[in-house]
């Protein structure tokens, strides 16, 4: 049984592991970046604007149906990686789904072009005594620089999720749902042999 609720439990944990993550790199992140030459800030810049250009030229720029329905077959693509094939009723819900979020791209992309914006400003500054409190916000508190647009929008982009993959493990057949725990199962096991390694380091 999946529920909403489960759901969203289960999103909380992950966004609280990632904090976590993002904390821990947070002050070797800040030692390089003070690190940086004004050559080493350009080429970061650089490949930030490059990032941004195939970003849009990916998301963006195709007209609003076709970007659904790749936003559509995407998620199918991953889909299929834990499921299996779709049923036409599966297949549906998601066009469903990507229909429903619309112009999510917008907002993202814009967001995206945001936060690198906060980024290189801060780098400008790294030998403020501020400079490790900024990145601080920007890696670990994201959602705190987020254009409101997108705030709005990643709400929606959630429970849109969630009720997808309610909906969908509602229609699934036992052979997806076995194929489903097999997957997870592996992955359970990846990272377990990963804790094992870092056992094994820090002994």
């Amino acid at each position: 049984q999946v529920s909403d609720q489960g759901l969203q439990e289960r999103t909380r944990e992950a966004k609280q592991a990632i904090a976590e993550t993002a904390q821990q790199i947070t002050p070797s992140a800040v030692e390089l970046l003070q690190g940086l030459n004004d050559q080493q800030v350009k080429e970061m810049n650089s490949a930030f604007a490059k990032d941004l250009q195939e970003h849009q030229e990916q998301y963006l720029k195709p007209p609003l149906a076709q970007q659904i329905e790749q936003r559509s077959q995407r998620m199918s693509k991953r889909l299929n990686a834990w499921l299996g094939s779709l049923s036409p009723s599966q297949q549906q819900r998601v066009e469903q789904w990507s229909s429903s979020l619309g112009e999510q791209n917008q907002q993202w992309i814009a967001n995206r072009a945001h936060w690198q914006a906060q980024f290189s400003a801060a780098v400008e500054q790294r030998q403020n005594s501020d400079f490790p409190q900024r990145i601080e916000q920007l890696l670990v508190h994201r959602e705190s620089v987020w254009t409101p647009d997108y705030r709005q929008a990643y709400a929606h982009t959630e429970q849109a999720a969630r009720s997808l993959l309610v909906d969908l493990m509602a229609q699934s057949t036992p052979a997806q749902r076995q194929r489903l725990l097999k997957k997870i199962d592996g992955v359970r096991k990846d990272f377990a042999e990963l804790k094992c390694l870092q056992n094994a380091r820090q002994g």
